[in-house]
Parts: structure tokens; sequence; C-alpha cells
């Protein structure tokens, strides 16, 4: 299935740019699908605005046919009082027709099955920079989840199918986590050198009277490789995640496929206990324009490769999906990429325009 994904009056957004002292860019955006019908939204980044430190970018898109809203909002400030962090992240999904495919490397896109998914999630990190490029602290989330019967009488429900399945009504907890960060990139959303490390523990547990609860472990680690100065570089990623404990929701557990994972791979496809997740994608910088508007433009060809897994920390060898990317970006004044992806692989072909890089 090819997903195409139309941007328009991306003039617009550029005079924006320009206009709040090219900190702030505005992407509007038109879409259709043959699963999604007809789609409108926009995607707006910041940097620094104002000089106050806060950055941050923001998604709101809604597809007609299912009645299916999707919305993300991240702030952030790492100098808050020289000294201090603060994160905060809101998402919020009213979607009249999810898809879940199964748990596990096998499942398949011939046996998915569908839902009504509604879903609230905010997340507050606080800490301390302790300079060196150092920050650690500590976080709390709060997640509500509600499921019901989907809106397309063609595809199988997840009630029939599923019965037992843990949270299959949904649930509503918290988390509790310890973080720490490095990172020494030159720029915050278009980087062309240095490191990023983030490592957390969180520890869950339900709003109400439920035997849900579990822990997450968290481990991202990002490198760019300078092969021509200012020219051509290559950014490696290694992603790990793992959850233990009981009764765990099959939406709470760690997820691969979409924009910033799996890339040739729908949203959400491969679900399961763990997800390890390895990303290496050159990046030419084929042009530096002199003018005030774009500060570069670069093509990109990538290759992802992930899988999910049940048991151990570190999976086996076998199973994992890839996937092929190539792509465009145009880094806009205030150093915002707006961002052109098509991927292939084995289930088909997708292609994604949004702001920032996916990874």
């Amino acid at each position: 299935m090819l997903r195409l994904i139309i941007v328009l009056s991306l003039l617009c957004g550029i005079a924006r740019a320009q206009q709040e002292q090219e900190k702030l860019f505005v992407l509007p955006l038109l879409a259709y699908t043959d699963e999604l019908g007809v789609g409108i939204g926009a995607n707006a980044a910041w940097n620094n605005l104002g000089g106050s430190g806060w950055r941050g970018n923001s998604v709101l898109f809604a597809m007609t046919r299912h009645k299916q809203i999707f919305s993300s909002t991240s702030l952030e400030n790492r100098e808050i009082l020289k000294y201090f962090f603060l994160k905060f992240n809101m998402d919020i999904v009213d979607d009249g027709r999810s898809f879940f495919y199964g748990e596990g490397n096998s499942s398949s896109l011939d046996n998915r099955v569908q839902m009504k998914f509604t879903d609230a999630r905010y997340r507050i990190r606080a800490g301390i920079n302790f300079g060196y490029n150092i920050i650690a602290g500590f976080g709390i989330s709060r997640r509500s989840t509600g499921i019901d019967r989907g809106k397309d009488n063609t595809v199988p429900q997840l009630f029939d199918v599923f019965p037992d399945i843990p949270g299959k009504t949904g649930t509503t907890y918290t988390s509790t986590e310890v973080f720490a960060m490095y990172d020494d990139r030159n720029y915050f959303f278009a980087p062309t050198k240095g490191h990023y490390i983030f490592t957390s523990l969180a520890q869950a547990q339900p709003a109400a009277n439920e035997p849900l609860s579990f822990q997450l472990f968290e481990f991202d680690a990002r490198k760019f490789w300078q092969v021509v100065e200012e020219r051509f570089y290559v950014l490696s990623r290694f992603r790990l995640k793992r959850m233990w404990g009981e009764a765990i929701p099959f939406f709470a557990k760690p997820k691969l496929g979409g924009a910033t994972t799996l890339r040739a791979y729908r949203m959400r496809r491969y679900v399961d206990n763990g997800s390890i997740l390895l990303n290496i994608e050159p990046r030419w910088v084929f042009w530096k324009p002199d003018g005030s508007v774009f500060q570069r433009f670069e093509l990109h060809g990538s290759h992802d490769v992930g899988r999910v897994f049940t048991n151990g920390l570190i999976p086996g060898l076998g199973n994992y999906h890839p996937g092929w990317v190539v792509g465009l970006t145009s880094v806009v004044s205030g150093g915002i990429p707006v961002r052109l992806d098509y991927a292939r692989g084995p289930e088909g072909n997708l292609i994604y325009v949004h702001l920032l890089y996916p990874f």
C-alpha cells in the first residue's frame, strides 16, 4: 500500500518562519490513503523561541473516513536558571478504527483486527544539568486508554478474536522513572556532529484496583560519523526497550513500525515485551544556498532493521525485519528540518512528509 502525503502552502510556512525571527516553522499538510480517506493537519516546530530557551514541536492531524484525530506536543528547556532541565510531552489519539496485528514477529497483515482506540498520555521529566552535556533526573507520566468496537464492518473486531487479552477495554496507569542523558550534538533539531545517549527505568502502577504492574527499561544511543566535513556524514542509532511485569496490556508494550522506527512498516506493526532497533543513515549535503530561507539540502539513503521479542534482555539473530529508505531534507533558517522519506519493505511502500528528523 502507498500512503501519499501532499504538502500544501509550504511558502506560507516559510514566511511564518521569517516573521517569527526564523525560530518558528509551520508545515500545513494534506493526505490521502486508501485506508483512511482524506486528512488535514499541520506540523509545527520552534527552536529557542523568542530567546527563551524553549524548544519543541507539535502535530495535529485528522482523517475523515473513520473519524481519526492525532495530536502530539513536546516542549523542552535544558537551561532553566542555567542548571535545571524540564520536558513535557502530550500525546492524544481518538481513532475510530485502529489496527492490532497480534504480538510477536510472526504476526500477519492478513490477521489484523480492529478497535476504537482512545489514548491520552502526559509526561513530565525534570532534572539537573550537571554540565559536560550530562542531564539526570526523575519523571512522572499518566496514561488513560479506552477500547471499544471499531467502525469498519469489513475487519474483525479485537473483542471477538482476542476475548481474554489483558487490557481489552483499556486502563489508566501512572509511571515514575529515573533517567540520564548525555548529548553533545552541535545543534538541537538539525545536528551534524556528536553523540546522544538516553537511558531510563520506569515503574508503572494502575490508577484503579487492577493487577497491572510493570517495569520498562529503555536505552537509545546515536552517533554521527563524519566522512567529509560539513558535506557527508553517517548517523547510526541503536535502541532497546524491554518490559517486565504482569497483566501488561498490548498497547503499553514496546512497538516497532512507523515514521520514527521501522519506516517501511505500518505504525505499531510489531508488538511484544521487548524491541530492538538499528538504523544507519548516510546523509549527503549537496547544496548550501546563499539565501536566508534555507540553510542546506540533504539526500539520504537508510537501512532500518529491528524485531520484537518476549524473553531475555537481548534477542537472538533471527526474525529481523528490514526496510530501505531514501529521501530529501531541507533545513530552513532557524535550524528546523523539513523531511521527505520514501520507505520500501517486504509489506509495501510508505511515504512520509514531516518536520524534524525521525531520529
